[in-house]
């Protein structure tokens, strides 16, 4: 348990079982890298992504999957937690309806980390996986604790299991959190996914444990997490602290562990430190285990939440998005846990540390906390970043909206407003830009505060988004702080065929159209189709003198035989050109044989339904 070596990667969590396939997928998070949502389609689609470099390095592969998952995934973020990201593409486009800024409704923050997974098997069953975690959904390299859990829907059942409540009410209960309008198909997708999660009539728990609870927090009727009540022992994981709360964790039992980061153990008060120090073993992550040698994708700092309590023979475990703070425990946060229960002799406080003797893999991450006075706080760079969350904090509350008009050269403006004023630090920078644009293109927001305007002019259809990123910054006493944060802004004027445009980006001649139509028909987005040698045009298909040409395309058998099994893939293409019509300039990609082909294709096609 908690076995270093036995690492998963997060991407990999959400590929499809063998013989499945995604039908919807729901994400919870607190923070969100672009990025990493444009690379989670193809992680549904069988994609082995083997890194975000090599993957971008694809832009087709991934739009084909981005576009595929628009109508199918939801993801549900706290509102102006959106990461700046490192590089610019159009395809962040395609990401705007899926994107959801939330909020807590209780002053705190929207915190869970939950993946929830509708798989359909060839055979018509519906398959539940719900991931539970404690990271964020970005490329943060921190150690991270994750539970995993999946069950059948029971299509018999009209009415869902006791147990399944609490998670059915958290997915309900998600568009309530939304800070702006939630489009009808979330709210009928939502509706689907909780009825049908409340008809699994048993999830399959992870080894050692025989028993399982949901315990969301901070939704209508869940106030808060429950600290356990004179436990045996705790073992307590979290990199962030509040008094009150560890201590109230450890306050009872003997031996406890509290394993959490250098930041939030200095911050406690010494007499909170010295109450806690009295029947509690405390650990940070050792230097080694942080990946300060050579190895680049080594784990680095704490992100990890769960809390293990034993009383005598029996052990809960609860894992998930809730630190050991006030805020989580308390329910002014939305959180969501999974409880595991066991037994202590398979699933206990020493299968994570084991002994002094043999210490467990996971033990030898950990050094003892040396407490010391004297290590500098870094009181003025906290006072700067408390200056620039303030700042955030207003523009995020800020009703700002973007408007779109066309220029006479065909270029498009996009001008962002505010209808809210606040003051602004007079030494606090303030930027911002499409994050379809380079980072060159920074403007000054000041404007923004003031109920005035910033324009960006000169841009393509494709350039246009509804993300608007903002960067702050503060000096003062040779100390430098920055924030920077993405959001996602009501827009006017928008038009129809900017996602034409961003597909003519990348298909800009006849051969990434081949490369495109390729990767369609293939069985997966990673593996393009092949010919085999000695091909036979089918009986009917070889009078026609561009079919005829075409005897030896690459293109002619996979797309033959789409025709004839894969009805789905022939869908795929057909969106594909019309999605090109929208977009000046289709002649020049689609090569004449192809279309050809195509109206063959469909002139077979109208003709069989006829005779049907």
């Amino acid at each position: 348990m908690l076995d270093p070596c036995a690492r998963q990667v997060y991407l990999e969590q959400l590929m499809p079982p063998e013989g499945c396939s995604l039908d919807l997928a729901l994400a919870c998070t607190y923070s969100l890298d672009l990025i990493t949502l444009l690379l989670a389609p193809l992680a549904m689609s069988f994609c082995d992504v083997d890194g975000k470099e090599a993957a971008l390095a694809q832009p087709l592969v991934v739009a084909e999957a981005v576009r595929h998952a628009a109508d199918k995934v939801m993801v549900f973020c706290h509102r102006g937690r959106i990461t700046v990201p490192q590089s610019s593409t159009t395809l962040y486009s395609y990401l705007e309806p899926i994107v959801i800024q939330s909020r807590s409704r209780r002053g705190g923050s929207f915190h869970p980390k939950v993946w929830l997974l509708r798989f359909s098997h060839s055979s018509g069953q519906a398959l539940y996986r719900l991931i539970c975690l404690s990271r964020n959904m970005t490329f943060d390299r921190s150690w991270d604790v994750s539970v995993c859990l999946e069950g059948e829907v029971n299509h018999g059942r009209v009415r869902g299991y006791s147990g399944n409540r609490p998670l059915r009410d958290f997915v309900r209960s998600l568009p309530g959190f939304a800070a702006d309008e939630v489009p009808e198909r979330v709210h009928e997708n939502i509706r689907l996914m909780a009825d049908e999660v409340g008809r699994v009539p048993e999830w399959e728990r992870p080894d050692g444990f025989d028993e399982l609870e949901f315990c969301p927090s901070g939704i209508p009727g869940y106030p808060g997490l429950s600290v356990p009540e004179k436990p045996t022992r705790v073992f307590a994981m979290s990199p962030f602290l509040t008094e009150q709360t560890v201590t109230s964790l450890c306050s009872a039992g003997r031996g406890n562990v509290l394993v959490s980061t250098l930041d939030a153990l200095d911050g406690l008060s010494p007499g909170a430190f010295s109450a806690l120090a009295a029947n509690t073993d405390v650990y940070t992550l050792s230097d080694w285990s942080q990946g300060e040698g050579e190895d680049s994708q080594s784990a680095c700092g704490l992100h990890a939440k769960a809390y293990l309590v034993e009383n005598g023979g029996s052990v809960e475990l609860m894992a998930g998005s809730a630190n050991a703070t006030h805020r989580a425990f308390s329910g002014a946060n939305v959180e969501f846990m999974v409880k595991l229960y066991g037994r202590r002799y398979k699933a206990g406080i020493a299968k994570i540390i084991g002994t002094r003797e043999q210490p467990t893999q996971f033990a030898t991450l950990l050094q003892p906390y040396l407490r010391s006075e004297t290590r500098d706080a870094d009181t003025k760079r906290k006072e700067l970043e408390a200056v620039l969350e303030a700042v955030r904090e207003a523009l995020v509350n800020s009703d700002m909206w973007i408007t779109v008009t066309a220029d006479e050269d065909g270029s498009f403006r996009m001008r962002v407003e505010s209808a809210s004023s606040f003051e602004l630090p007079a030494d606090v920078r303030c930027a911002c830009r499409p994050v379809t644009v380079h980072p060159s293109r920074l403007a000054d927001a000041r404007p923004l505060v003031s109920l005035g305007s910033v324009e960006f002019g000169g841009l393509d259809a494709a350039s246009l988004t509804s993300f608007m990123a903002f960067e702050l910054s503060l000096s003062a006493c040779e100390v430098q702080s920055a924030i920077g944060f993405v959001l996602n802004l009501e827009t006017e004027g928008m038009p129809e065929d900017r996602h034409a445009a961003v597909l003519r980006g990348l298909i800009r001649d006849e051969d990434s159209f081949i490369s495109y139509v390729k990767m369609l028909l293939s069985d997966g987005l990673d593996a393009p189709a092949t010919v085999g040698e000695g091909f036979q045009i089918a009986t009917g298909w070889g009078t026609d003198a561009a079919m005829s040409s075409w005897r030896d395309s690459s293109l002619l058998e996979p797309l033959v035989r789409a025709y004839s099994r894969e009805p789905e893939k022939i869908e795929h293409i057909e969106r594909l050109l019309d999605d090109l019509k929208c977009s000046a300039g289709e002649d020049d990609v689609v090569p004449p044989a192809f279309t050809a082909v195509w109206a063959t294709l469909k002139e077979a096609d109208s003709a069989k339904e006829t005779r049907s």
